[in-house]
């Protein structure tokens, strides 16, 4: 008998499908990391937002009015054409905050997009609309929850939650 070097076919499948296998896991959590980062890069860009409103604010003594109207964008101008709740949208920036005080403003990480509703005296500006994002992803973040129960797929930051859960 033939001393053979070399591995047999029943040992290259096996470590091919170890190495599948911890591919597949290793993409399973790579994903997961990545939608996390989207998360977490939301909730700073409405933290940032805010900041800006009440810099704005005390330059100015009142909050940059929308008059009432939502002033939505994203990266590529496609927001639903009404933020949650029903509200007549206005595809457009924020007034006021960019680039005094805000250098630009933000867009989200994915296909999502952000609002600002203000009649000057309160304001309100909202995440929403992003595909990835489920009710159940918005409800672990219970200190962004919209104020409004008919948005259970937005995160808000205000200044006043009792002022602003009608928007």
């Amino acid at each position: 008998m033939k001393n053979r070097k070399g591995f047999t076919l029943i040992e290259l499948l096996v470590v091919i499908s170890i190495i599948a296998i911890l591919a597949a896991i290793g993409l399973v959590v790579y994903s997961s990391t990545q939608k996390n980062a989207r998360v977490s890069k939301r909730i700073q860009d409405l933290k940032a937002l805010k900041l800006a409103a009440e810099q704005y604010k005390v330059d100015n003594g009142t909050y940059p009015s929308t008059s009432l109207k939502w002033y939505t964008w994203n990266s590529s101008g496609s927001c639903p054409s009404n933020p949650p709740g029903g509200v007549t949208a206005i595809t457009t920036t924020a007034p006021g905050l960019a680039p005094k005080y805000i250098a630009s403003l933000p867009n989200d990480p994915s296909d999502g997009c952000y609002a600002i509703i203000s009649d000057g005296n309160d304001y309100k500006i909202i995440s929403y609309a992003a595909t990835e994002m489920k009710a159940a992803d918005y409800q672990k973040q219970p200190s962004y929850a919209d104020s409004n129960g008919s948005r259970p797929n937005a995160w808000a930051v205000f200044d006043d939650p009792t002022a602003t859960s009608g928007w």
